[in-house]
């Protein structure tokens, strides 16, 4: 198997099936981990999304 062909595998594994479930739960953590860290109720606060 190529570099390439290994690459691609790659990146193909972290394709997303649902955006909209993955969105959802990423900002409910958020939300939690502000509310429980930072005494706020922001979901996008203190977040990072690669």
């Amino acid at each position: 198997m190529s570099v390439s062909q290994i690459f691609q595998d790659f990146c193909d594994n972290f394709k997303a099936d649902n955006k909209d479930t993955i969105s959802s739960r990423y900002k409910e953590i958020t939300k939690r981990l502000n509310k429980d860290f930072w005494t706020t109720d922001s979901d996008t606060s203190h977040s990072f999304n690669l």
